[in-house]
């Protein structure tokens, strides 16, 4: 039980997918979904927690969605987005 609470506490929340969003410039949530490949409502749902788990608690942003958004972040500080 211990490293499954460890192994949560490093992945990426809603709220700092939005603060993402904002060091991005701005991005709407529907230029974020366009950049990482998935729908504007999964972004929408990660941001606002609406996406539930089978065990009824909030489903929590996958790591490679993660590191796809770290990514965004270096390439936006490279200017190359």
């Amino acid at each position: 039980m211990k490293n499954e609470i460890e192994y949560t506490d490093w992945l990426m929340t809603g709220d700092e997918m939005r603060r993402l969003r904002a060091d991005l410039g701005g991005w709407s949530q529907q230029r974020l979904a366009h950049e990482l490949g998935m729908s504007l409502s999964r972004i929408a749902d990660y941001e606002r927690g609406y996406t539930r788990g089978a065990n009824g608690r909030p489903v929590v942003i996958p790591r490679h969605i993660e590191l796809a958004c770290e990514a965004l972040q270096a390439r936006r500080e490279r200017g190359e987005v």
